[in-house]
């Protein structure tokens, strides 16, 4: 992993100057027991499928995949000199 003083300070400054999104719901809230809720898995790896557009900087938009998805037609948008991509290269689960 890149640490501060290997980053470019216009990248530091982009970064640090990135707006952080405001949410209208709540994280947290009441339902049902686990047995009976439906799961999403969120990830910031930034996963696409192949030929999608990749995300703008700072998007705070999902994506929906299907879960039938070929492996070979997921690919990761993120573009920071600081993500090691070679785990999701070798093994998509760990994203």
């Amino acid at each position: 992993m890149a640490q501060p003083e290997d980053i470019s300070q216009p990248a530091r400054d982009s970064v640090q100057a990135a707006p952080c999104p405001d949410f209208e719901t709540q994280p947290f809230v009441g339902g049902p027991p686990l047995p009976r809720r439906q799961v999403a898995i969120i990830s910031s790896a930034v996963l696409i499928r192949r030929g999608d557009k990749p995300f703008s900087f700072g998007s705070a938009k999902c994506r929906f995949l299907p879960a039938a998805l070929p492996a070979g037609d997921l690919l990761t948008s993120h573009v920071s000199i600081n993500f090691d991509r070679a785990g999701f290269q070798r093994d998509l689960n760990v994203a």
